[in-house]
């Protein structure tokens, strides 16, 4: 079995006039920007999720606001700030 290292290669797309980065490991080959949005999604969601668990079946409320402190958290990272366009 051959040991390949992961590769970075800037790939030339013929719809965008950018240049994406394809990442090839083991067995997968995919765009660098996809793989880091659905990582990043999943851990997220995951954290979330174990979050809701604990909020439900936690009793007491002072074992509850870790849990929603994380959340808050979360809810701030992931909405954008507000912004008032300016007049020209």
């Amino acid at each position: 079995m051959e040991n390949r290292e992961f590769e970075s290669v800037a790939v030339n797309d013929n719809l965008e006039n950018e240049d994406r980065i394809i990442w090839n490991s083991l067995c997968l080959r995919g765009d660098r920007d996809a793989i880091v949005y659905l990582t990043t999604f999943c851990l997220i969601l995951s954290v979330v999720v174990f979050c809701f668990y604990q909020l439900i079946h936690l009793k007491s409320c002072s074992d509850q606001q870790a849990y929603l402190g994380v959340l808050g958290m979360i809810l701030g990272v992931l909405l954008p700030s507000p912004s008032i366009p300016r007049k020209k």
